[in-house]
């Protein structure tokens, strides 16, 4: 995983979170985040186990309805996007997360997960096809079939779309927590719209090109010539795919690059900057489409609750 301090991605709470409005004005909340409205819609682990398992308890339940079985997932923790970013110590334990060994990427902080409770690949091939349908639809994933599957709903973003169908599973338990599905949908996308907004600004401004500089030439000192933290593993990367180093030997520079790295990011004073930049271009945002982003914040509340009162039956 790359140094995430100047071009962090930006993320909205989970699918299915909540979190009650802080007694502070959302300025002051959202000022304290890394990533753009983290202050208000970051919600507690157990907030978001609650909210997934009980999606996951009426998952079961309609699948069983139709006749399928469904096993509820165990609940996994999301990885700490933060932990790479300035983090000498993380750097020197892991350094950048790279994978060399050609299978799928994961943090190499992240520990091996079970496998999924329910692999269609094992069902026979005359119930698969079904089995799928009855848990995301028949026609999620072809976008051709928009206007043709009624049950099939697009709802556009600034940046692309998502679909979901009424007939799944998967949609009659986001309803049973969250409540209507385009309604959620549509807020929670608006959004993540917004904070793509502010993280364009923040990438955009000359402040954090400065800093890039600085980093630049602190990693120079240090014999290391980069400029761009998203790129600075690839040297490390291209030596491997080249044959030129092998997996020992490029773990010893990866650590080592990567702690110099989150050195450099310490010294040039980049997370404080950062921070700074980003309170301020999310205020502009923020002050501009409060009621889009609170309105979020309420819908997440209410899940919460749903989700609590299911757990008590």
């Amino acid at each position: 995983m790359a140094s995430t301090f100047f071009a962090g991605c930006s993320t909205v709470a989970e699918k299915g979170s909540s979190q009650a409005r802080s007694s502070s004005s959302p300025t002051s909340a959202a000022a304290e985040s890394w990533y753009p409205f983290e202050g208000l819609t970051k919600i507690s682990a157990d907030q978001q186990k609650a909210i997934f398992d009980a999606k996951e308890a009426a998952i079961a339940q309609c699948m069983k309805s139709r006749g399928f079985e469904y096993l509820p997932e165990p609940y996994r923790a999301p990885d700490d996007l933060m932990n790479s970013s300035g983090d000498v110590a993380y750097a020197r334990e892991h350094g950048y997360g790279l994978n060399y060994s050609g299978e799928p990427d994961r943090d190499a902080s992240t520990p091996t997960e079970a496998p999924p409770r329910n692999d269609p690949s094992r069902l026979p091939a005359a119930t698969r096809t079904a089995w799928q349908a009855a848990l995301n639809g028949a026609s999620v994933g072809d976008p051709d079939a928009i206007g043709k599957d009624p049950d099939l709903v697009e709802i556009k973003t600034a940046e692309g779309a998502s679909y979901f169908s009424r007939s799944a599973c998967r949609t009659y338990a986001d309803e049973q927590v969250q409540g209507d599905e385009v309604q959620w949908m549509s807020s929670q996308t608006r959004v993540q719209d917004l904070a793509n907004e502010v993280q364009r600004a923040v990438d955009a401004d000359p402040r954090i090109a400065a800093k890039k500089r600085d980093w630049a030439e602190c990693m120079a000192g240090r014999g290391y010539q980069v400029t761009e933290p998203e790129t600075a593993p690839d040297a490390i990367m291209d030596k491997v795919r080249a044959g030129q180093l092998d997996q020992s030997d490029a773990r010893k520079q990866e650590i080592a690059m990567a702690t110099a790295d989150a050195e450099c990011v310490n010294a040039v004073g980049a997370p404080e900057v950062r921070r700074q930049v980003m309170a301020e271009h999310e205020k502009s945002v923020l002050d501009a489409h409060e009621n889009d982003i609170m309105a979020f914040v309420e819908l997440q509340k209410k899940a919460v609750e749903r989700a609590t009162a299911l757990a008590a039956r």
